[in-house]
């Protein structure tokens, strides 16, 4: 806390003397808090969708994409120059890279970067080569600009569909995106009869026959201790594990799945997940 006071008067002394740099610091402490403590990172996003069928975190990106791009729609009717870039072959091989590259480290730009701080010593290495890479592409960028990016046009949806068709169409992919993470949800998690209302209420009345409250210990501790408290239950029975560890969401559906139980249900409150582990 000590820090991270220092760090709010340190932006707000730069603030009087250089306001835009001040401010740009007092919103990277608000940011950094922001997505350290709601665990925001769109790997983990995507890929919890596949791993344990968590879409809440996806939901949330589309949402926020929504309210950000009526936000710079706004700016640019304003007259702000919009930030256009090339979509060239630098797009697909950027997207690969960055698709394989998120799934073997486990994080994306913002999510290894808190991670590191909380302790993770797997995302400092993720931090050295994500360094690494970004200056190896700063290195050789004049030899590979021209033939990847900046010989290729660069499309602009206001001008392409006029400002509101533009607007219109990027509203239309971001609710196709929301309609598919929720059907994926419904695969996911099929209703054994009666619809999703209805198998919702069933899990939430679902009595289980262990619960293992784990909020408030730090992670991983929660993990481990919900992969030892599985061997001990009967075919059938159902354990309920309470967690606030952001790791949770993560190890203890596939360690659950990994030794042959059935996750029946993830629900989040705020910080506070509750999973269903049946044998």
């Amino acid at each position: 806390m000590v820090v991270f006071f220092a760090m709010i008067g340190w932006g707000l002394l730069t603030a009087a003397d250089h306001p835009a740099l001040g401010l740009a610091m007092l919103f990277g402490i608000g940011f950094g808090l922001l997505i350290e403590r709601a665990q925001i990172c769109f790997t983990s996003a995507f890929r919890d969708m596949w791993i344990t069928g968590r879409t809440v975190m996806a939901k949330a990106i589309i949402f926020g994409m929504a309210a950000s791009a009526i936000g710079i729609f706004s700016y640019v009717q304003l007259g702000m120059a919009p930030k256009i870039m090339w979509a060239g072959p630098n797009a697909a091989i950027g997207g690969l890279l960055f698709g394989f590259g998120i799934v073997l480290a486990g994080g994306c730009e913002t999510g290894w970067m808190y991670r590191a701080v909380e302790g993770q010593v797997h995302y400092w290495w993720v931090g050295l080569g994500n360094v690494i890479g970004s200056t190896l592409l700063a290195w050789c960028w004049d030899d590979i600009a021209a033939p990847l990016a900046t010989h290729w046009q660069k499309v602009n949806l206001l001008n392409a569909f006029g400002p509101f068709g533009g607007l219109l169409a990027t509203y239309l992919l971001l609710l196709i995106a929301l309609l598919l993470v929720i059907a994926w949800e419904r695969h996911f998690f099929p209703p054994p009869g009666g619809g999703p209302d209805r198998e919702g209420e069933r899990m939430k009345n679902i009595i289980p026959d262990y619960r293992l409250d784990m909020v408030g210990e730090p992670c991983p501790y929660p993990a481990v201790a919900t992969l030892e408290a599985m061997p001990s239950l009967q075919k059938g029975e159902i354990l309920e594990v309470v967690s606030d560890c952001p790791q949770s969401i993560n190890n203890i559906p596939l360690d659950a799945r990994n030794h042959g139980y059935t996750v029946l249900d993830i629900q989040q409150d705020g910080p506070t997940i509750r999973y269903l582990i049946q044998k």
